[in-house]
């Protein structure tokens, strides 16, 4: 797997909205020639089984959804 790619595996799936940094990453790899221009950040992931974006999860819960 491209570098860059894993990195953007690893972000916090508890923060909501992360396209700006998908973007991030997707930028530098299309410079550094990993990636080709055109890619749609949107479609590298989604928020709709995100516990902790959807709601079901309240702010602050733990990996099993109890507050900490």
């Amino acid at each position: 797997m491209r570098p860059i790619l894993e990195e953007c595996r690893r972000l916090d799936p508890r923060r909501g909205d992360q396209s700006r940094e998908f973007t991030l990453w997707v930028r530098e790899a299309v410079q550094l020639g990993q990636l080709k221009p055109g890619l749609d950040v949107n479609t590298l992931f989604t928020n709709e089984y995100n516990p902790y974006a959807n709601g079901t999860y309240p702010p602050g819960a733990d990996e099993g959804g109890k507050n900490t």
